[in-house]
This record gives C-alpha cells, structure tokens and sequence, in this order.
C-alpha cells in the first residue's frame, strides 16, 4: 500500500480518510501524530505528499504517479464537491523533444503540457535532445521551464545528468552535520558526472538506505538516457512526479469537517473559517473546544450570523469567483444595502456602480456608466443573483450565477466555486433561458467538473431558469 505525508489545515481529515482506506502515514508532525495516536516515521520516504497551497483553499498532491493516481480515484472520489486537474506528466520528467524557435538565448521546446522555455547557449533551432521538467504551470500560471539533460526520481534522492554535478538539499534540511553527511554519501554519483539533490525525508533516513537508493538511482538515469537517444521528439521517457490540484468548495470541506469530526471536536465550518486566514486560526480552535456542548445546528447559525454582521458592519463585500479551472476573478467591492438575518438563512444585498462600456455577458444587452447592479447572496444556496439596472432605475436583466453554497469570511470575502452554467432573464424581449450549458458539458469531459457537481449545477440551473424570470418580472423581487 502507498505512504502518504500529509500537511496542512487539511491534514486531520484527509489523514483520516487515507487511515479508512488502510493506507499508511509517514513523516507526521508531531501534533497529527498525538492526535492519531501513531508514531511519526520521520525516517521513511512518501509515495507522495499531500499538502495546501499559498492558496487555503486549494490542495497539492504530489508524487510518484500511481500513488498520486491512487489518492484521487480511491481517496477523493469518497469526498463530494471537490475539483480536480491531473498533470502526469510533471516536475522531473524526463522527454525528448526539438527545439521550434530560439530568440536570444532562451530556446522554445515541445512538452506534453505546451511550449518550455530552455535558457541555454548551446541550443539551435530544430536540435533533438534529452530535456526535464523544472516548471509545470501547476496553478494555471506561468511558462513551463525545462533543463536540458535526464532525471531519476527516490524517495529520498533525485540524480540529474546535467551540467556541472553538485549535491543540493531541501531546504527542509536545514541541520549543517546532517548535510555534510549527505554530501559525503553524494561524492560518488558525483564523481560519475551526477548532480544530486537530497529529498527531504532523507533528514532521519538511515545512511545504507540512502546509499542504496543512490546506487539504484545512477543506474537508472542510465537507462533513461539510452532510451532517451533512440527515442522520437515528443516521447515522454520517464515520468518523474506526477500532479493533481484539488479545488475544495464550501461542499467539501463540510465533509471534510464530518471525518475531522471523527478524530476530536470540530465545530460545523471548521474549515471554512481556516481557509479564510490565520488570522481566524485561534478563534476556530476556541469554537472547536466549545462546539461539543451545543447542538451543532446552533453553533452553525451563530457562527453564520456572526460572519453576516461583520460583513454588515464593514458595508462592503467582495466576490471571490473561482472556476474549476484555477481562474479567479473578484467582483467588487460590492456596497451592502442590506443584511437579512432569518431563522434557517442569511441574505446580503448589494449594489455596485456600472463605469464602462460594453456588453453585459449572457444577457447581450448594452452596458452602460451610470448602471447599477444588485447582488443578492443567499447563505446555503447554489446560486447568486445579479439584477441589472439603468441609470433611470428600469430593469435590463437578470443573471442567476450557478455556483457551490458561498462561503464567508470576517474580511468581507464571499467565495464560491462557478459551476459554468447559468440561467439568465432578458427584459426587453421577456426571454428566460439557461446558458453556457455546452462550457458545463465540457468541464466534465475534461474532468475538471465531478459528476455528481454536473448534475446538480444542471438541476439548479434548470430551477433558476423561473427564478430568473420571477425576479424580472418583479414577483420575486
């Protein structure tokens, strides 16, 4: 079975999850492994680790491809409402490829995930060569960088055949006997014209198992290389880690609270309110504490009604629209003209001001200075509203936004993931219809939308189409 190391505001749950489906943990921090009542393993290398990114509400897997594999069909399938993209082809890999253009000293290549950038001298237009993956673009940003040369992917080590051989280190390691140690157990790779890198689960590693490893290693970035030289451009010769981003909605993480729930007290929206910043982190662990001596129903309706005053008393609010795959756009900031606290649900009303020319997206209806546009958010909902006004007050349409149930956070941000489709009302003709069902359609060929999101964003949007044409029409309003 695959050893998974598992980081972040995250890690409880999942580490949960992984226990269920009788995987093992290694290199735990010491406050999970108090938690799980298991040793740390610090000495053992991860098929694959599982950690947040900068972004709290995004999480990276990455590693060895079938551990990778492994987590997302047997692990994350377990888990509704997450979004997936998969890069097998990732950091370390090994290909063959052509050089297509070179300008300066940056040399332009093929890869399996579109044009890399080469910064080397020696290349030329239409050269055939051995390169490896630096930079995958793994939030949707930036260029793809390789290196010309090979690389042979460890637990706790990768060789590269690369330039000038020398020994590097995780900046995990930071203790400076434990590097000399590991520079000493590098001298003979590098001495066969090898650049090693040390991992950082090779800090606790006994010393034979990394020499093992080492010696396993120089003789694979061999065979990668004579496979490399009989190998036509456009061939991968070797994966070296493979990646999968997870996007977590507000539906996720709600489950995720159920497992962590599980393991020691966890308050309804726990993660949630961890993904909103550190700031929060304390809090969250005082309604944790707390959350055990009062139904969880209650503490949910205080907790959002908390969170509605707040963004009440700051009289603005802005919306993080985040789509499955990795773009973000934020709407506002959005004034708050109201904020309606019921008994099973809170609603916040906003206006902002129109400032340019153009087309209002899905409507095709002129857009113009002086509009304004109210924003209804709905806690607990799969859509937000948008209502679209004239300087004169008269209505031109309506666009119901199908998305995950917003998110809230004390800084005023209102987060959701957008599910492509939409239902929209056209005042002018009178018209009430669903939109971009076909980018919905797509998303789920590409495996970006689940199918279980599928179904309900076309449910949901089948039921705004009335909701749209309620509102503007003004029975609704």
């Amino acid at each position: 079975m695959y050893k998974y190391r598992v980081r972040g505001i995250y890690a409880t749950a999942i580490a949960r999850l992984l226990m269920d489906k009788g995987c093992e943990l290694v290199d735990l921090s010491q406050q999970l492994a108090e938690r799980l009542g298991m040793k740390r393993r610090c000495n053992e290398a991860p098929d694959a680790t599982i950690k947040v990114t900068r972004d709290p509400n995004r999480v990276l897997v990455v590693g060895f491809r079938d551990a990778v594999k492994h987590f997302l069909e047997h692990i994350v399938k377990e888990v509704p409402g997450v979004l997936t993209r998969f890069i097998e082809v990732g950091p370390y890999s090994t290909i063959k490829t052509r050089v297509v253009r070179r300008e300066g000293v940056t040399c332009y290549v093929d890869t399996p995930l579109g044009e890399g950038m080469l910064q080397d001298p020696r290349c030329y237009e239409g050269e055939e060569l051995l390169v490896y993956l630096v930079k995958v673009p793994i939030e949707g940003r930036g260029p793809v960088v390789v290196r010309r040369g090979a690389t042979a992917v460890g637990g706790y080590a990768m060789v590269m055949k690369s330039g000038r051989p020398v020994v590097l280190y995780s900046e995990f390691i930071k203790d400076l006997e434990r590097r000399a140690e590991l520079h000493v157990l590098a001298q003979q790779a590098v001495r066969e014209g090898l650049s090693v890198k040390w991992r950082s689960s090779a800090r606790e590693a006994p010393s034979d198992r990394l020499a093992e490893e080492l010696r396993a290693l120089s003789r694979r970035i061999g065979e990668i290389e004579d496979r490399g030289r009989s190998a036509k451009p456009g061939t991968v010769v070797e994966i070296g880690e493979s990646i999968a981003m997870l996007e977590l909605s507000s539906v996720a993480k709600r489950f995720l609270d159920s497992v962590r729930r599980r393991v020691l007290p966890t308050a309804p929206l726990h993660h949630e309110l961890k993904a909103c910043g550190s700031v929060l982190s304390d809090v969250v662990d005082l309604v944790d504490a707390i959350s055990g001596y009062a139904p969880p129903e209650a503490v949910e309706k205080g907790i959002v009604r908390f969170l509605a005053e707040r963004i009440r008393g700051l009289g603005r609010f802005t919306i993080e629209h985040r789509k499955p795959d990795g773009e973000l756009f934020r709407i506002g900031p959005v004034e708050v003209a109201k904020v309606e606290l019921r008994d099973d649900s809170v609603e916040i009303v906003g206006w902002r001001e129109v400032r340019s020319q153009g087309v209002y997206d899905g409507l095709g209806v002129a857009k113009e200075p002086g509009d304004r546009i109210e924003t209804r958010v709905v806690w607990g909902e799969w859509f937000v509203i948008h209502r679209y006004y004239s300087r004169d007050g008269r209505l031109k349409g309506v666009y119901v936004n199908i998305n995950t149930p917003p998110e809230l956070c004390p800084d005023g941000t209102v987060r959701y993931v957008d599910l492509y489709v939409d239902a929209v009302y056209v005042a002018e003709s009178g018209e009430a219809r669903i939109i971009d069902e076909e980018l919905l359609r797509e998303a789920l060929s590409k495996r970006l939308v689940p199918e279980e999101l599928y179904r309900m964003a076309l449910e949901k949007a089948r039921d705004a189409v009335e909701l749209a044409r309620s509102l503007g029409e003004g029975s609704g309003a």
